[in-house]
């Protein structure tokens, strides 16, 4: 079955390569004819309100049919399935701002960039007065409330950040707030107040731990609001790592370190490698592996790999899955002589053993171990009972864990350690051994472990 990425249009097809104008479709495309087609339609956000100008704050909805996510930029930049805020609510716009949103789909699949203007002109309001004959004076009631509803999220309301440079998205629902002063110190010495604006790049002061950034706001007759706040962690930047001279600027920005050429510890490697899989892009693992883009591997691997992996468990997000697209198909450094199989195979020895896939940096971190042969941080107590009970059905006898053979195959059953150097001869004699005690052939990935774990662990009956 023919791959490709098309236009419907009535009932014609028009392949991928010719100019988009209607809404992209993914899938499969039968060689015969007839209307055997299939695949899912790739649309681009719609936002209501429309466009337009507006005499009052506005609250803006995306969608985007069959979309697993949305992003959005309000700062003039071109947002990615990548990049961008994830859309999850309304987005308050309470001043003139333009939002740029792309839809994303299945299997690293983006739809074009839709662009929405908003124009906010607040009416002037004349203030009740006097005046006039009659002896009674007036005059105009002032102004005293100030802007409500204030709000300032980090990072889309991150929890930990490993650069000190962050974004912030503001709000105050009275719309006649006109400025805003921010501060990473409640003191707000030596500061100015500035236009107000839904958005705001920031840099947050130096030193791990917890971090604060404090706003108010104020309106055009000087009414102060109260200060509001929100928290983040700064955590430890990466050491600088050898990498070759393949590694992109946009990959030295995530690490927030210099790369340079000299040799680091393997564990230093690891970090690394788990942040250029992590949610950052597919730019990054590309310049970690030295391989080009392939976007037909990728969906391949997707179709091949990633929807397998994703059975029996909840949806992820359309970063997270092309995390895991990338991972099997481009590898990195550490893992690249596994072959896109095998690391599919270890994320499914990490399904195995934690019941979930990884998507957080110490996850990949555990991710990349396994593939290498290195115990996980993480431990999962019930896989390790379960490599118990099988290490007895094995090898007749308990394990001992105070031996090096006997623990290291309770610890390739229980999470699937590969190895740097793999023996055929090994393995094929593990697999028979696996067949005499288990009366069937190795088929799930916790099979294959018990084999790994027979063929290189040492342990002896």
């Amino acid at each position: 079955m023919n791959k490709f990425i098309g236009l419907m249009i009535a009932t014609s097809v028009i392949l991928s390569g010719l100019p988009a104008v209607a809404s992209e479709v993914t899938g499969g495309l039968s060689t015969g004819l007839g209307t055997s087609i299939s695949g899912t339609v790739v649309v681009a956000p719609t936002a209501s309100p429309v466009s337009g100008s507006y005499t009052a704050a506005q609250s803006v909805t995306l969608s985007a049919s069959g979309a697993l996510s949305i992003r959005y930029t309000t700062d003039g930049t071109e947002p990615s399935c990548s990049i961008g805020t994830t859309y999850g609510s309304a987005i308050a716009v309470p001043a003139s701002v333009t939002i740029k949103a792309i839809a994303c789909f299945a299997g690293n699949y983006p739809s074009s960039v839709s662009t929405f203007g908003y124009t906010i002109t607040i009416p002037l309001v004349t203030p009740p007065g006097g005046g006039g004959g009659g002896g009674g004076g007036g005059g105009s009631t002032p102004d005293t409330t100030a802007p409500t509803n204030t709000s300032v999220v980090i990072n889309s309301g991150a929890a930990t950040t490993e650069s000190v440079s962050v974004s912030l998205t503001l709000a105050a629902s009275d719309t006649s707030a006109i400025q805003m002063m921010i501060s990473n110190t409640l003191s707000f010495s030596g500061l100015s107040w500035e236009p107000y604006a839904i958005t705001k790049a920031w840099t947050l002061t130096e030193g791990l731990g917890v971090k604060t950034v404090y706003v108010k706001f104020k309106d055009a007759s000087d009414n102060t609001s109260v200060v509001v706040t929100d928290t983040i962690s700064l955590v430890a930047p990466v050491a600088p790592l050898a990498l070759g001279s393949g590694v992109s600027g946009g990959l030295q920005r995530v690490l927030g370190a210099k790369v340079t050429s000299t040799n680091e510890a393997q564990l230093d490697q690891i970090v690394l490698e788990a942040m250029a899989i992590r949610r950052v892009g597919v730019e990054n693992i590309l310049a970690l592996s030295g391989a080009p883009r392939n976007e037909a591997k990728e969906k391949a691997g997707y179709d091949k790999y990633v929807k397998t992996l994703l059975k029996g468990l909840a949806t992820l997000p359309t970063e997270e899955q092309n995390d895991l697209t990338n991972f099997i198909v481009y590898g990195t450094p550490l893992t690249k002589s596994l072959g896109a199989g095998e690391r599919a195979g270890v994320l499914g020895s990490y399904k195995a053993a934690f019941g979930k896939l990884p998507t957080t940096q110490t996850e990949w971190e555990d991710a990349i171990k396994i593939s290498i042969g290195r115990w996980p941080t993480e431990r999962s107590p019930k896989k390790e009972a379960a490599a118990l009970v099988e290490f007895k059905k094995i090898y007749k006898r308990e394990a001992v864990m105070t031996n090096r053979n006997d623990n290291a195959a309770i610890t390739i059953m229980a999470y699937g350690l590969r190895t740097a150097k793999r023996n055929k001869a090994s393995e094929n004699a593990a697999s028979k051994i696996f067949k005499a005690v288990y009366k069937h052939a190795p088929l799930s990935a916790s099979d294959w472990d018990i084999v790994r774990a027979i063929a290189y662990s040492g342990a002896k009956r």
